[in-house]
């Protein structure tokens, strides 16, 4: 991974690397991370250039019951998009409204 945010960094020219953070399970995320969205199939849209700091994007197939009851107090938001998007263009997607 440390060779591939070199690349990255050289490519577009910035001179800090994206930091990696990985943590162990969803409640450790969640209290690290106590406001993030997450992106979900929802009625309320991802809006662009929405203020957000932190988004959730589940892992394909999609979060487990266990894991919805743990997200159910956290803002979730869904993409226009009619398709199931993998994970990686759901990243994708996401940056491109926030980013836009």
């Amino acid at each position: 991974m440390k060779r591939i945010l070199i690349n990255s960094s050289q490519q577009c020219g910035r001179s800090k690397w994206m930091e990696i953070e990985i943590l162990p399970t969803l409640q450790s995320y969640l209290e690290h991370y106590s406001t993030s969205y997450v992106l979900d199939f929802s009625e309320t849209k991802l809006k662009e250039h929405e203020s957000v700091e932190s988004i959730l994007i589940g892992p394909e197939g999609g979060f487990s019951q266990k894991e919805r009851i743990l997200l159910q107090n956290q803002p979730t938001v869904g993409l226009t998009c009619k398709t199931i998007l993998r994970s990686e263009t759901a990243v994708i997607a996401v940056a491109s409204k926030i980013l836009a």
